[in-house]
């Protein structure tokens, strides 16, 4: 299917008709995700980061710190970025909430078609902007692929005295976030379906680091 059409669909049907038809890798990959993702009637609910601009960003954040790169929260609590966080409101995702590791695949094949035929009609990866904070410190935003990324530098006597970055990795696994969300509440029956579950999950949310898994399984 042309990137265009695929685009297209928005009714939960016609995608599943594609899904279950097409022998596309994209297909297959979420073909079996449509099996083998259980329904989840009602998520514990982690806000969905929104483009923000410079401006807005210090507004929530006047200040980065070490503390808050590791685990940053907006508004006090975590929050998902990354392409869900751009598209959750498209209605094919909302149709595919329940299946929630389903939903994350399908948003990035979405935003992978909309850059293949410059589809602008909803937020994109690829958009930077900086601001200056005050003498000798500035701060950049930049939507990636996986999430906002911010970079904030300070200069003291010619040199950089202090580097803040916060990763969309630390927002997707914050102790609290996303990752949880998609993890607590699944029921498996073996310690091999949970570590299916828990590696899908950690691959859904894309980390920028290498990742080990380990089950503790108490029957």
């Amino acid at each position: 299917m042309r990137p265009d059409a695929w685009l297209g669909l928005s009714e939960l049907a016609d995608f599943s008709n594609w899904c279950f038809a097409s022998q596309a890798l994209a297909a297959r990959i979420c073909r079996q995700l449509a099996v083998h993702d259980h329904e989840m009637a009602a998520l514990p609910p982690v806000p969905q980061l929104q483009a923000l601009d410079p401006v807005a960003a210090v507004t929530d954040w006047p200040v980065l710190s070490s503390e808050f790169s590791e685990r940053p929260v907006w508004h006090g609590r975590p929050a998902e970025t990354g392409a869900y966080a751009r598209r959750h409101t498209h209605p094919l995702l909302a149709a595919l909430a329940p299946r929630p590791l389903l939903a994350r695949v399908v948003a990035r094949l979405q935003e992978l078609a909309a850059l293949a035929v410059s589809d602008f009609a909803l937020p994109l990866p690829g958009a930077a902007t900086a601001l200056p904070l005050g003498k000798g410190r500035g701060r950049a935003l930049v939507e990636t692929a996986r999430g906002l990324l911010m970079h904030e530098a300070t200069l003291a006597g010619g040199k950089v005295a202090d580097y803040i970055i916060v990763a969309p990795t630390e927002w997707n696994f914050h102790p609290t976030g996303a990752l949880r969300t998609l993890l607590v509440g699944r029921d498996y029956a073996t310690a091999g379906q949970a570590a299916t579950l828990a590696r899908r999950a950690v691959l859904a949310l894309d980390p920028c680091v290498a990742h080990d898994i380990a089950i503790d399984w108490q029957a």
